[in-house]
């Protein structure tokens, strides 16, 4: 009886990859419980640290990473707030600097509310949201920064920059050229960020 109990034992505890250590996804070392490549709570970087980190956060992805992002995501909400609000509070001034612009004069009635409204809106965003919120705020950041700058980029090629530009505030003292290079750092910073973040793979 005592020998068929420690043929048992023995079966169990052969392999440090044995029955135990398969089903629970750890591994049997020296009589310790290892975390294994099968945990789903580890990522592959956590494989025999102490303290193993739930979720992957991807292969490169660093602290400095999410500090770029964070950096890029508190510029443009600082932007869009001051710009929004600025906008809100001139409103019928700005209404009519739309009007002034032959490529936007049709649609100013429109516009000269909703992009404030938007501004507003997406400064919330990246400034109070978290998760994936926050990556999707950036995103349409970047692209509106983006319409900025095509809109800049037409009104330099065709001549129309001698119009005065309906930006405010500090921005609106900016001539056309030094307002393009603004935005197109703007732009570089947020796609740079977007993509390092892209790195990170933990769903929140």
């Amino acid at each position: 009886m005592e020998r068929k109990i420690h043929n048992r034992k023995s079966a169990v505890f052969q392999s440090p990859q044995g029955d135990i250590g398969k089903s629970s996804g750890h591994q049997l070392q020296g009589g310790l419980d290892v975390p294994g490549q099968n945990d789903p709570l580890c990522s592959n970087a956590d494989i025999g640290s102490p303290h193993p980190v739930k979720g992957n956060l991807g292969r490169g992805y660093s602290v400095s990473d999410r500090l770029i992002f964070n950096i890029a995501r508190s510029v443009y909400g600082l932007i869009y707030l001051y710009s929004g609000m600025d906008k809100l509070l001139g409103l019928e001034e700005f209404r009519t600097q739309l009007k002034g612009v032959p490529i936007v004069r049709g649609i100013a009635p429109v516009i000269a509310p909703a992009l404030p409204i938007l501004e507003v809106c997406l400064s919330s965003i990246l400034l109070f949201a978290f998760g994936r919120y926050e990556r999707i705020g950036l995103w349409l950041s970047v692209v509106l920064m983006g319409t900025f700058t095509i809109y800049i980029t037409i009104m330099m090629v065709t001549g129309m920059h001698h119009s005065q530009c309906s930006c405010s505030g500090l921005i609106g003292s900016l001539n056309w050229t030094e307002h393009l290079i603004f935005n197109l750092v703007l732009v570089g910073l947020g796609i740079s960020a977007l993509a390092m973040e892209s790195k990170r793979t933990v769903k929140l």
